[in-house]
């Protein structure tokens, strides 16, 4: 089963009518065709939350299934106005918690840091929030699904996929049908690769200290290569190869964490494709 959690009804509406949902005897805002469930939760982390949790509980939710929180935000630092993100680190404000979605396989999307918070994002609180991280955008609804969904799935089996609508501004008084279809198209993209990796690896992480300090990794940075690695061996893929041949090369070690980040991307990229 899909399931599908958007903040607004006008953000599922293409999904709904391509998907073919029609509203669930089970739960109210809840939309179901038999092979996938969108449910409408309404704006803020618990709202979101609750409304993960009920309807992953309802329908039976197992390690076979796939869930995605897609909806706008906010733009903090970076990111282009209309462009549809993959988030790859959630941090929740309120509880200070970090969640990491592992982009497995990689997004068909770019990828930014989000911030969860329970009021709107105005452009002037936009210092507080700001880091090294080239895109961070801020939502209301994302760590609540995190929260919940990370109850019945693994991570890989999760995926945050946000719409610039703003910087801070009052943009989104007026929600633009377009961004429906923006919207659509990348769940589409991103099911379609999610379905090709098997539903729970239980395989341990890779070691891969000696390779993190080679490209001066953040603990962030870290947990992205762990995943790439975990993917790798999932698919048979010698990562150790890959790394003797970067090494080989004088790509690493990496002269310094901004090579660094440029040179993980280079990995996670020739690991997956």
């Amino acid at each position: 089963m899909h399931y599908l959690f958007t903040a607004l009804r006008a953000e599922a509406a293409v999904l709904i009518r391509e998907w073919n949902l029609k509203p669930s005897d089970r739960l109210n805002a809840c939309y179901e065709n038999g092979s996938a469930v969108l449910s409408v939760t309404g704006t803020g982390p618990l709202s979101a939350s609750a409304s993960c949790g009920a309807v992953l509980a309802a329908y039976g939710c197992s390690d076979n299934d796939i869930v995605i929180n897609a909806g706008i935000a906010a733009a903090v630092n970076g990111g282009e106005a209309d462009r549809i993100y993959a988030v790859n680190k959630i941090h929740d404000i309120a509880s200070g918690r970090d969640y990491y979605p592992d982009l497995i396989p990689l997004s068909s999307c770019p990828e930014a840091m989000l911030y969860t918070g329970a009021v709107p994002f105005v452009k002037e609180e936009a210092a507080q929030y700001r880091n090294d991280e080239p895109v961070v955008l801020y939502d209301m609804e994302a760590a609540g699904i995190m929260h919940a969904a990370s109850g019945f799935l693994p991570p890989h089996r999760i995926r945050v996929l946000k719409l610039v609508s703003d910087f801070g501004d009052t943009r989104t008084l007026q929600f633009d049908p377009a961004w429906a279809e923006t919207i659509a198209e990348a769940v589409q993209r991103d099911l379609s690769r999610m379905e090709t990796v098997p539903p729970c690896p239980q395989k341990q992480t890779p070691d891969c200290d000696a390779l993190a300090g080679e490209l001066h990794a953040t603990t962030a940075m870290k947990r992205r290569l762990e995943q790439a690695l975990r993917y790798a061996e999932l698919a048979g893929l010698d990562w150790q190869k890959t790394a003797a041949e970067y090494r080989k090369a004088g790509l690493l070690p990496a002269k310094d964490k901004q090579a660094g980040i440029q040179l993980l991307e280079r990995l996670i990229y020739d690991l997956q494709n």
